[in-house]
């Protein structure tokens, strides 16, 4: 049985690294738990399986998941901001993307990419 999981990645995150993800391209990415924050942003319960945080290391004691595997869909997500600029809860939308790296017009928040995975280990580093 081919095993499936949904990654959370933050824009900021992309911006910064580069981070590239696309339809058929290979991935081996440090995994954790996703923040709780992001079920608010799209106000159901929206399966997010992991997120990338490229600060991870940060957080003592957080669990991290070394996840290799296959690209199959990546969606961006835009949020309305409210007049102080946080989110609004529930106000999320997806689109699907070609990649990470298109350069996309309004306010992206992140992306949510899709998975076939191949390997997962637990990373004790």
């Amino acid at each position: 049985m081919t095993q499936r999981a949904t990654v959370w990645l933050t824009d900021w995150q992309v911006g910064d690294t580069g981070l590239a993800a696309a339809p058929g391209i290979e991935v081996e990415w440090r995994l954790s738990a996703p923040d709780v924050w992001t079920a608010r942003l799209f106000g159901d319960p929206r399966s997010i399986d992991f997120e990338l945080d490229t600060e991870v290391d940060a957080v003592p004691g957080r669990a991290v998941i070394v996840t290799r595997g296959l690209v199959e869909d990546v969606e961006c997500v835009r949020v309305t901001r409210s007049p102080d600029g946080a989110a609004v809860d529930g106000s999320a939308t997806t689109e699907r993307v070609r990649s990470t790296l298109e350069m996309l017009e309004g306010d992206v928040m992140g992306y949510l990419v899709r998975l076939r995975v191949d390997a997962m280990t637990p990373d004790v580093t």
